[in-house]
């Protein structure tokens, strides 16, 4: 197979190194409970959202399961999307939180509910839309 062209003549592979059709790293082997095993890793893509990808993965596993042989055991050992999650439930919380307390606070300077809501309904944020 030519690799390229120097001074006019083919350059090979067999003239810079050996070509193998096989493993990057036969060395490297995924072990579960002192057994054997394959480690499949997943990453999502850039600018993608982590806990989209990871449900869609969770989706999709049993679907793929299924053209799998039955003796073949398939076990998630690591979800880094778990602390994620809680993150933004803790973010999503602490925002709420403050809508109310800007909105106390207005109500106890105002103190007249019409007042009050006024402002308070103003707000054009994302906290108030359905979950997906």
């Amino acid at each position: 197979m030519v690799v390229a062209y120097k001074n006019g003549a083919p350059v090979r592979v067999r003239d810079i190194g050996v070509a193998v059709d096989a493993a990057e790293n036969n060395q490297m082997l995924g072990w579960q409970n002192n057994k054997p095993g394959i480690l499949l890793l997943i990453y999502k893509q850039a600018g993608a959202n982590v806990i989209d990808a990871a449900s869609n993965v969770e989706n999709l596993l049993p679907v793929v399961l299924r053209s799998v042989p039955p003796s073949i055991k398939v076990d998630k050992v690591a979800d880094r999307t778990t602390t994620i999650k809680a993150s933004v439930h803790d973010v999503e919380f602490t925002l709420v939180l403050t809508i109310a307390l800007v909105v106390m606070v207005i109500f106890l300077f105002l103190r007249t509910a019409w007042a009050t809501i006024i402002p308070g309904s103003r707000c054009r944020c994302r906290c108030w839309e359905p979950r997906r």
